[in-house]
């Protein structure tokens, strides 16, 4: 994951998870559910690893790739070379960039049908400039590094708009965008950005004009009246693996007063279906285990501030419960919420777990296995997804 600045980073997977919802298909004429959600995850061959899809019902997982004999590692696979920054499912249909290139960036903007399981491939450059994808409902755009035609070259990042009804592709010219520049909202007939070097924002129109520099969206993620940040970000102590402590704060759009409705959570929260997912800094941290400290070469305990809890509270903090507790499990919650996309989804809310094993040497520990939890949303009941 690339290093943002913390805001801007915490505004992303918000926003990502707020915006995944149920949508109608390209043809408008229902609304695409199916039950899974996706995931990179390694394959049995652990050097390999592809685009998985875990039903929330049964908590199993298997390739999206419809050949069952793919070993995922060669140009006929329709995931080979994914990257998934980005990619977002619209309808019945995964958009995503695929065969990138090492220090380079990708040949290909893809369309994967969920029910078909055919790839089109919407736009190619066989040099690996196209660096950057947005997914929205009605259309996808992508930045490709295109140079001016003159000697020398000058070259610099194009915005390119796909129609997702109409199947055009439209290239509207060079908006300022650099590798680091995301568009995090399309709202009101405006494109929202935010160059994540220089911590800017602006916006512009559709067509990547009428730049407004300075404008942000300021109610990105929202459920009813009320929107969700963090505030007051701190380093943890070096002690805990967890990275950041924050203050999760409710703002209320009518009268934009602000309250925090959980100080120093120990980890990011994740907003999914109108609730606000988080854990709380534990009076006694879980003691993990003992690991040899890089400057010193001594040992030192290391401590979990999450705990196995995991609460849930409505925008505005109401109905804050504990929703589950993975205790027993051999697990830890995760850093952060690695789940790309969901469809239709809203029963189950679905994250990463950790595991630490004792090292060879007998007296410190290691990083274990990972899993995906399936947990219901109501009842609180949970199960760790079988990856086949």
């Amino acid at each position: 994951m690339k290093r943002f600045p913390l805001m801007l980073l915490i505004g992303a997977i918000l926003l990502s998870l707020s915006a995944c919802r149920e949508s109608a298909d390209a043809t408008g004429t229902k609304s695409y559910t199916d039950h899974y959600v996706y995931t990179m995850w390694k394959t049995a061959d652990p050097s390999v690893s592809t685009l998985y899809r875990i039903n929330v019902l049964n908590a199993t997982g298997v390739p999206v790739c419809p050949d069952p004999l793919c070993g995922h590692s060669t140009a006929e696979c329709p995931f080979f070379g994914i990257n998934t920054e980005g990619s977002g499912i619209v309808g019945n249909r995964i958009y995503y960039l695929r065969d990138s290139v090492p220090l380079q960036h990708c040949r290909q903007v893809c369309r994967f049908n969920l029910e078909s399981g055919k790839r089109e491939v919407l736009y190619e450059s066989g040099t690996a400039t196209i660096a950057k994808l947005f997914v929205f409902e009605e259309h996808i755009y992508f930045l490709d590094l295109i140079d001016d035609g003159k000697e020398p070259p000058t070259y610099a990042f194009r915005l390119l708009r796909y129609g997702i009804r109409d199947g055009k592709t439209a290239d509207l010219g060079n908006t300022g965008a650099t590798k680091n520049t995301d568009i995090y909202a399309c709202a009101g007939g405006r494109l929202y950005w935010e160059d994540h070097d220089s911590a800017f924002c602006f916006s512009t129109d559709t067509d990547g004009r009428n730049r407004i520099d300075g404008d942000r969206l300021s109610d990105r993620t929202r459920s009813g009246n009320y929107s969700v940040t963090v505030e007051n970000i701190q380093p943890a102590d070096y002690n805990y693996i967890n990275l950041y402590t924050c203050d999760i704060v409710s703002k209320n759009l009518t009268t934009g007063e602000a309250s925090v409705i959980v100080r120093n959570n120990p980890s990011f929260p994740m907003v999914y279906d109108g609730r606000v997912f988080h854990y709380r800094f534990e009076e006694e941290p879980l003691l993990i285990g003992s690991v040899i400290e890089e400057n010193s070469g001594e040992p030192k305990q290391i401590y979990d501030a999450r705990g196995t809890k995991l609460y849930v509270c409505d925008f505005d903090g109401q109905n804050d419960r504990l929703l589950c507790d993975i205790a027993g499990s051999g697990y830890l919650f995760g850093i952060t919420n690695n789940l790309l996309w969901r469809s239709g989804n809203g029963e189950y809310y679905c994250t990463t777990l950790i595991s630490y094993r004792q090292s060879e040497d007998g007296q410190t520990v290691e990083r274990g296995e990972s899993a995906i939890v399936v947990i219901h949303t109501e009842t609180g009941s949970y199960q760790i997804a079988k990856m086949e």
